[in-house]
């Protein structure tokens, strides 16, 4: 059975969004603060701020992944806004929801 994506809803899509943005936002600082942490004996920056790691912490693990949350809500807004928009007059994105298809194309 083939059917046709013609439109979704952009709240769900702005929910699930920002819940992988969050996600991500929170790997990208765990990563950052392993660099950050690898690099500092071979920096003089570091020894300059005695807030250094504090504010390492806070940024790359409470603020970073809130605007990530942020920024991808918004983007997957515009993108699935726009992706509405033009389904209409286009015409959406088709699939193939016949299970026995799928699994003659593994097989080839």
């Amino acid at each position: 059975m083939k059917g046709i994506v013609k439109r979704f809803k952009i709240v769900s899509v702005m929910r699930i969004a920002s819940f992988l943005g969050f996600i991500t936002g929170i790997i990208s600082g765990i990563i950052s603060i392993i660099f950050w942490v690898a690099v500092s004996p071979f920096t003089t920056v570091i020894r300059g701020d005695p807030n250094f790691y504090g504010n390492l912490i806070v940024n790359n693990l409470l603020i970073s992944p809130i605007f990530s949350a942020m920024f991808m809500a918004i983007a997957a807004a515009i993108v699935f806004g726009l992706y509405n928009f033009f389904s209409k007059r286009i015409g959406g994105i088709e699939i193939n929801l016949d299970s026995r298809s799928v699994a003659k194309n593994k097989l080839e």
